[in-house]
């Protein structure tokens, strides 16, 4: 099913439900938290599809909550899947300082944990937060063992879209020294080594 034919299917009565339950409820809640809470994976793959990137990423300014820190702490594997599809951010924190994936570790969703995990370890996260100049969710990313010198199909690095941004250069360049200054002995150091080869069409 296309996401527009998702979009299609949720009826006026849906937002209708959801809006009510703004007013009544949580004022400030959006219809996609509302959609999380409820593990309704089909209407949160349509208000994506209808609101975009701005409905993943918004996060309350009282509570601090996103609809992936909602999942997780739901422990919702299928909907937290599909917000870190989405390229939903792992560094938004509650009003407890708590992320999405600390709150599945405190709920013991070791399912969740893995998921986020697993999507911070990727070449093309690294260089989708790099180009939105997230630099919490590049530190964290080079953290977990992200490699900077991942290449897009067109040979661009995520170093290659940082010069706008020092800080953030920084952190690559400091990365890329690091991985250098850690080969065994005898190997030719470079700035920017050869990545494996990735099909990925980030361009």
């Amino acid at each position: 099913m296309t996401s527009t034919t998702q979009a299609e299917e949720l009826t006026d009565k849906n937002l209708e439900a959801y809006i009510t339950r703004l007013v009544s409820e949580k004022a400030n809640w959006t219809p996609l938290l509302f959609a999380t809470y409820d593990g309704a994976i089909d209407d949160v793959k349509a208000i994506v599809a209808q609101e975009g990137d701005a409905a993943i990423h918004h996060a309350l300014k009282a509570e601090g909550t996103t609809p992936l820190i909602v999942a997780a702490e739901k422990g919702d594997i299928l909907i937290v899947k599909e917000l870190l599809g989405k390229d939903a951010s792992i560094s938004l924190q509650n009003k407890a300082g708590k992320t999405a994936r600390d709150v599945a570790l405190a709920n013991k969703h070791a399912a969740v944990v893995t998921a986020i995990d697993e999507s911070q370890l990727t070449g093309p996260k690294l260089y989708q937060a790099v180009y939105r100049n997230d630099i919490d969710a590049v530190r964290a990313l080079l953290e977990r063992g992200a490699d900077p010198t991942w290449k897009t199909v067109a040979g661009k690095m995520p170093i290659d879209i940082a010069r706008g941004d020092p800080a953030i250069l920084a952190l690559l360049e400091e990365r890329i020294a690091a991985n250098n200054t850690a080969k065994p002995k005898g190997t030719k150091e470079t700035k920017r080594p050869k990545a494996k080869e990735n099909k990925c069409q980030i361009m």
